[in-house]
């Protein structure tokens, strides 16, 4: 090696940091992409999407997410635990708000229930509804009516995990938790 070559910058390569790390951000949302959370933020994400145009969703399994959350939302609203429930595999995991983990049929029968209780009258307005596979994302705007006349609204999403048709892992966010839901860890 001569002394030029030794002395010579470095020369680099690779793809403009901008473009490698964009790259990277996107690869890693596609493979972390839980349905609870939404894709990370990369600049082709960014910006404005047409909805399902490309055909990467079947417009049958656009309908049944649809018909799914309509018939989900629509058992919250008339407090009908019982319809809820074949919507949960028998080993689901549910959350709602910021309450402790829901494990299993029994125990997520009886925190409905009693989250039902305890928020009042409901109605939801299907906002939108997005399926990717095995998950669907359901976003609405829920009115209430508690039982001392409080009215109001609140923002909802609703994100679940299926298997055969049925939530095995389902998150509301926004839904307002109540006390006996709450982890002791929970501040």
């Amino acid at each position: 090696m001569t002394d030029d070559q030794r002395n010579a910058e470095p020369r680099d390569t690779a793809p403009p940091a901008t473009a490698r790390s964009d790259r990277l951000v996107h690869e890693a949302s596609e493979e972390s992409f839980p349905a609870s959370d939404p894709p990370q933020y990369t600049r082709e994400r960014s910006k404005p999407q047409p909805v399902d145009t490309d055909g990467a969703v079947p417009p049958d399994a656009r309908a049944e997410a649809r018909r799914w959350a309509d018939e989900f939302v629509g058992a919250l609203d008339h407090d009908n635990v019982p319809a809820l429930m074949p919507a949960f595999t028998e080993d689901a995991v549910l959350r709602i708000g910021t309450g402790e983990l829901l494990v299993g049929h029994k125990a997520i029968s009886t925190g409905i229930a009693r989250w039902l209780e305890q928020i009042g009258v409901t109605r939801h307005h299907v906002v939108d509804v997005r399926v990717d596979h095995d998950a669907i994302f359901v976003e609405s705007e829920v009115t209430y009516q508690t039982g001392d006349g409080v009215t109001g609204m609140w923002p909802e999403v609703i994100s679940a995990r299926r298997r055969k048709g049925a939530a095995s892992r389902l998150v509301i966010y926004g839904a307002p938790s109540i006390p006996f839901m709450r982890s002791s860890t929970t501040p």
